[in-house]
C-alpha cells in the first residue's frame, strides 16, 4: 500500500492480482470452459496470445490454438516456479 493526498491508502496496481475476486484457472480443464475462453478471446478481437507459464499454461495455450484454427496466433514462453515443464 502507498499513501496519496490526504493520507488515503491505495493499493499498488501490481497488488490487484491478489484480489480475491480473481482466480487462476486452466481454461482447458473442460470443454465448456475452453469454449467460453475462446469465445471471449474472439469477442475481444484478440489476434495474438502470449502465454507465460508452466506445463498447465502451455497445455491450455495449445488447446486454444487448436480450436482457433489459426484465427488466433498463440505463443508460449516457459516460466515456472515448481519446475513442472516437460
Amino acid at each position: 500500500m502507498r499513501r496519496v493526498d490526504g493520507g488515503r491508502r491505495i493499493a499498488h496496481p501490481l497488488h490487484r492480482r491478489l484480489d480475491p475476486r480473481t482466480s487462476r484457472t486452466n481454461p482447458a480443464k473442460d470443454q465448456a470452459t475452453l469454449d467460453r475462453c475462446l469465445r471471449s478471446l474472439r469477442q475481444l478481437g484478440v489476434r495474438y496470445l502470449v502465454c507465460i507459464g508452466g506445463d498447465d499454461t502451455t497445455y491450455g495455450a495449445t488447446r486454444i490454438a487448436e480450436l482457433a484454427h489459426g484465427a488466433i496466433g498463440v505463443a508460449t514462453v516457459p516460466k515456472t516456479i515448481d519446475n513442472d515443464l516437460r
